[in-house]
């Protein structure tokens, strides 16, 4: 994730028999695309090597638990890395783009922001494609978020907001399809989501006892259905 986030440049193309590039090389032998590109990490000598791993690899390894701990546990302030764990977004995907724009030498209020924008843009992103009956597949979207991991990558906050902002005002989709977005036996998952999210919003917004949490686990004694919301 880290290495994706930061360094790949290149990814598969769809043709037939293609070969791989940075962003499935690093995915399936990380340690071998490592050595093959040691000088585009700057891994030069003796003290580079030493900064690598302890700067870097450290810094990248703890964010990255963040990550980890955010997905699993709702946390005010990064409340949106639940989400799209909750929806379903492929951690192979979010992983990388929120690492992306870190900086190692950002403090823990902007890595935070940072990390919740990007989470808040590919929540609105996969939510869009799913009312409008689009795909989510790997298949369709890689192209466009490698791009999006690309164009974000170290980038300062001010940046960042200018374009995740630009790129959800120029999305092919909008809320429109909302109108006619009907339960069936496919996307019962994505409407359970969609109904617990609009659920806690209005009840947070009306000083409610409210629980994201509850109206999506399954782990519960009683678990909500789509109905109950």
């Amino acid at each position: 994730s880290w290495l994706r986030g930061k360094y790949a440049k290149s990814i598969r193309s769809g043709q037939k028999d293609s070969e791989n590039k940075d962003f499935e090389k690093i995915g399936t032998r990380f340690h071998n695309w490592v050595r093959e590109n040691k000088e585009e990490l700057g891994l030069v000598d003796k003290s580079s090597f030493y900064n690598f791993i302890k700067g870097e690899f450290d810094f990248y390894s703890k964010l990255y638990l963040k990550i980890h701990h955010a997905s699993k546990n709702l946390q005010k302030g990064l409340e949106h890395i639940f989400y799209i764990e909750k929806f379903g977004v492929a951690s192979s995907f979010y992983y990388p783009m929120l690492i992306s724009p870190i900086s190692i030498n950002d403090d823990e209020q902007t890595i935070h922001k940072k990390m919740n924008l990007v989470a808040r843009f590919l929540e609105i992103f996969h939510v869009f494609r799913k009312i409008n009956y689009r795909t989510t597949s790997y298949s369709a979207i890689r192209y466009t978020i490698f791009g999006i991991i690309m164009e974000i990558r170290n980038k300062n906050l001010e940046e960042l907001v200018i374009i995740l902002k630009e790129k959800t005002e120029n999305l092919d989709e909008n809320l429109d399809g909302i109108q006619k977005y009907e339960l069936a036996s496919q996307n019962k998952k994505i409407v359970h989501y969609l109904l617990a999210r609009i659920t806690n919003h209005i009840e947070l917004k009306s000083s409610m006892v409210s629980s994201f949490e509850n109206y999506v686990s399954k782990d519960i004694e009683k678990p909500y259905e789509i109905e109950h919301l």
